[in-house]
């Protein structure tokens, strides 16, 4: 039998798959630098975008919450 992977995800289930921290990812898809893809109140984020985020492509000093006490 074949299973069908989902080509989204919740913003939760995102922050599962990375141990991202709920402040650090919605301040992240705030600015900006974390792609979403929004459909009414639903916020998803492609699971490609997951996957360059793992490699990662993505800048990881967003996930600190450490540069917004220092500054």
């Amino acid at each position: 039998m074949y299973e069908v992977q989902k080509r989204t995800l919740t913003v939760n289930e995102f922050m599962t798959e990375t141990g991202a921290k709920p402040s650090s990812t919605w301040k992240m898809i705030r600015e900006g630098r974390l792609p979403v893809i929004r459909m009414g109140r639903r916020v998803l984020i492609a699971r490609d975008v997951l996957e360059q985020f793992l490699r990662g492509e993505f800048s990881t000093h967003a996930l600190s919450d450490e540069g917004e006490r220092a500054a």
